[in-house]
């Protein structure tokens, strides 16, 4: 599903990082190489904390932090990041479980097209890397085994300290949530189809989602 395209040109204008938007410069897709293993790992660490958008085309001006318009992107740079292929390498990269969801969308924007990547976040359990990869200076780029997430100050680290894990946490569980009001809503459609609002009471969902946690405290007493 194709993100809107005024929130994306809204993030251009901005252009600002954060803990759910990075921006790279206009460099070409090309598997195995050190751009496309570091963006593998900021793949995988949005993915890991709610999802989130990168976006190729903007790099820092010659004399401050402020990001710009990268002059080098082109149609070959933008025609590179193309959403089967860009998967299938993330997910080689992944260890035996459910496959990242990653949608590209190509944003025109001040005569040059963007390539604006959205991470989906996990659904059930966090991604974790199958294998090591090394960048072309010998440096460890992602690590067999690792967790990485996304952290204020717009940084894609491993999880290590207790605030990483305790932030991965909170991520599985408000997944599990939205797992929940899913399956909450399929049965109260199946239970009353000619009452389609019945679904849509927010104040009946949030009781149920307050009622199974209640259950869940009390088999664990």
């Amino acid at each position: 599903m194709e993100q809107d395209i005024r929130y994306l040109i809204a993030l251009l204008e901005t252009a600002v990082e954060s803990d759910k938007t990075d921006y790279k410069s206009a460099v070409v897709f090309k598997e195995d190489e050190d751009f496309s293993i570091k963006l593998v790992k900021h793949i995988l660490g949005f993915a890991n904390s709610g999802g989130g958008h990168i976006i190729i085309g903007l790099c820092e001006g010659a004399t401050d932090k402020i990001l710009k318009i990268d002059e080098n992107l082109n149609d070959d740079i933008a025609s590179s990041y193309e959403v089967t292929r860009l998967s299938q390498y993330v997910n080689s990269i992944l260890g035996s479980q459910d496959r990242i969801d990653i949608t590209i969308t190509k944003v025109p924007y001040k005569d040059k097209i963007f390539p604006c990547i959205y991470v989906s976040p996990f659904k059930k359990r966090p991604y974790f890397c199958k294998k090591t990869i090394k960048l072309s200076n010998g440096e460890i780029a992602l690590e067999e085994g690792a967790i990485y997430i996304r952290v204020p100050g717009a940084q894609t680290v491993k999880v290590a300290g207790a605030g990483d894990w305790d932030r991965l946490i909170s991520q599985c569980v408000e997944a599990e949530h939205e797992t929940f009001l899913r399956r909450a809503k399929d049965v109260l459609s199946s239970l009353f189809p000619q009452k389609p609002h019945i679904v849509k009471e927010k104040g009946l969902l949030k009781n149920l989602l307050d009622a199974r946690q209640r259950f869940l405290k009390r088999i664990k007493e």
